[in-house]
């Protein structure tokens, strides 16, 4: 799995998502790695700066750890993931059509569902890819 992330979500587009789970709680990078600690943890906050500048990827064991000190779990990440890849797409997608925009996000989604372990989201998001590369392929128009 972790294999799949850093194939699909690059270092600060994690990072990016990971500051935005933290933040929403209100919390520093020394209150999390603190929390983190009280857990057994080795997680300092020096790390979570790494991870969160897109620096250095993070283990999923302390992935876990992160996510247990801030009070979140993976659903959690899916979406935050979601909203830094809207953003990015909202920044960038200018030139973008709409077609290829719906593809990158729903090959985002597949990455973040095969993550987190839900097989019939993938297939379900698997088929519509499969859909749009036939529309596509017919010149954009449904037969």
């Amino acid at each position: 799995m972790p294999g799949q992330m850093r194939e699909n979500v690059t270092k600060p587009r994690l990072g990016r998502a990971l500051r935005r789970l933290r933040e929403a709680q209100e919390l520093t990078q020394l209150e999390v790695s603190r929390r983190a600690r009280e857990n057994g943890s080795l997680l300092g906050a020096e790390v979570i700066s790494g991870w969160e500048n897109g620096r250095r990827w993070p283990t999923i064991p302390s992935l876990l750890e992160f996510l247990d000190a801030v009070g979140c779990d993976f659903t959690d990440l899916q979406r935050a993931l979601a909203g830094v890849e809207a953003a990015d797409l909202a920044e960038s997608g200018a030139g973008m059509s709409s077609e290829m925009r719906t593809m990158v996000a729903t090959e985002m989604r597949i990455m973040i569902a095969t993550v987190i372990g839900e097989s019939e989201e993938v297939d379900g998001l698997q088929r519509r890819i499969r859909d749009l590369e036939q529309w596509r392929a017919a010149g954009g128009s449904r037969s």
